[in-house]
C-alpha cells in the first residue's frame, strides 16, 4: 500500500471507516445481485440482500464497539469483542436460516454470507491495522 493511501486510511475516523466498509459491501452487492438472480430468481436477490445486510451490520457494530473499547484503554478487549461480533452474528444468522429451511436457505443465503464475509473481513482488518500503526517521526 502506498504511503498516501496509508495516511488516508489512518486519518479516517470511525464514521469514515464505516463508510468505506459500507461502500465496499454495496459494490459487492451490485456484483452479487445478478448472480443471485441468474441462479435462483428473486429469491437469490433477496438472499444476497439479506446476507449483505447481516455482514454489514455485524462489521459496523464490530468496528464501532472495537473503536470505543480501544479508546477506553482496552486494546485486547477491543480486538476480542470486535472479532467475536464480526464472526458470531453472521454465523448465528446462517444457523437460524438453515434450521428454518425456507426461501433464504434454498436461495443460498449461507454462500452469500460467506462471499460478503470474505470481502468484509480483510477490509475490517486493514482498517483496524492501518489505524493502529504508529506514525513515523520525520
Amino acid at each position: 500500500m502506498t504511503p498516501a493511501a496509508t495516511d488516508w486510511f489512518r486519518r479516517l475516523g470511525p464514521l469514515g471507516r464505516c463508510c468505506v466498509l459500507t461502500v465496499a459491501l454495496i459494490g459487492s452487492l451490485a456484483v452479487a445481485l445478478p448472480i443471485g438472480f441468474s441462479l435462483q430468481g428473486a429469491g437469490g436477490c433477496i438472499a444476497a440482500i439479506v446476507a449483505a445486510v447481516v455482514v454489514l451490520f455485524s462489521s459496523l457494530i464490530g468496528l464501532l464497539i472495537g473503536d470505543w473499547l480501544r479508546h477506553g484503554g482496552q486494546p485486547m478487549a477491543s480486538l476480542l469483542v470486535s472479532m467475536a461480533l464480526r464472526m458470531l452474528l453472521p454465523l448465528g444468522a446462517c444457523v437460524l436460516v438453515q434450521l428454518n429451511a425456507g426461501l433464504l436457505s434454498d436461495a443460498g443465503f449461507v454462500y452469500f454470507v460467506l462471499a460478503f464475509y470474505l470481502i468484509a473481513l480483510p477490509l475490517d482488518t486493514l482498517l483496524a491495522v492501518v489505524h493502529e500503526q504508529p506514525t513515523k517521526a520525520t
